[in-house]
């Protein structure tokens, strides 16, 4: 499952997860972390709550009641929503903005660099072997023999 279908699958298990299962709820503040990308700490600090709180219902230890725990599903789940779009957006505009590798970087012989990733599917254009990203550049390095990609932020 990719990024795009796993936020999305999350969002879908929130907007239905009975808010009288505490071991639903359990499961969602343990898993928000990993697939948000965000720290116990911060998903407490949009609830003005602390870490040790979070940390509590991950382990099923404590539990909000019913009416909050829809208030923090509800918060996650447009979480998942926004992050899915931004990595639409990321995906769209990273297709849209690839130039030519930079000579700088790379193997001396670009003349044969693929240009256009068009063709590519949103999957292949962020599963890349390792990124380095800057406030001004964003270079993706493709695997071995497919060249280096350099896009203005």
């Amino acid at each position: 499952m990719d990024q795009l279908e796993l936020l999305e699958t999350f969002r879908a298990s929130l907007k239905t997860a009975p808010l009288d299962d505490r071991d639903a709820f359990k499961r969602a503040i343990a898993q928000a972390p990993a697939i948000l990308g965000v720290s116990q700490a911060e998903i407490a600090s949009w609830f003005h709550l602390s870490r040790a709180t979070v940390n509590r219902w991950a382990t099923g230890a404590a539990a909000p009641y019913p009416g909050l725990r829809k208030v923090v599903l509800h918060r996650l789940a447009r979480r998942a929503a926004d992050q899915r779009q931004k990595l639409q957006d990321f995906v769209a505009a990273t297709a849209a903005e690839v130039v030519a590798p930079s000579p700088a970087v790379g193997e001396n012989d670009h003349e044969g660099a693929i240009q256009d990733v068009n063709h590519l599917t949103p999957e292949e254009v962020i599963r890349v072997s390792a990124g380095v990203f800057s406030h001004t550049n964003l270079e993706i390095f493709l695997p071995q023999g497919q060249g280096v990609y350099a896009m203005a932020a």
